[in-house]
């Protein structure tokens, strides 16, 4: 299809540079395992046990459910997932 898969809609909203053959593979592999992305780097993760609290390799921290940053403070997503 024109959108490689994706809506026309979740395609328009990828960066530009995530486009490509071998990105678009990677985010149908993120995708189909319900693995999520870091809001500040992008990289994926998986979480295989534990609270949703995800600290990345690059410092954030974020809420595996729901990607929202995590409030430390309280100890619980900004989200509210």
């Amino acid at each position: 299809s024109g959108c490689a898969g994706f809506t026309c809609e979740a395609y328009q909203q990828l960066p530009e540079d995530e486009r490509d053959a071998e990105d678009l593979q990677t985010l149908r592999l993120i995708k189909s395992n319900q693995w999520q992305r870091c809001p500040d780097c992008r990289v994926a993760v998986e979480r295989t046990h534990g609270c949703p609290r995800i600290q990345c390799r690059c410092g954030a921290q974020f809420c595996y459910r729901c990607s929202s940053k995590w409030d430390m403070k309280l100890y619980k997503c900004t989200g509210y997932c």
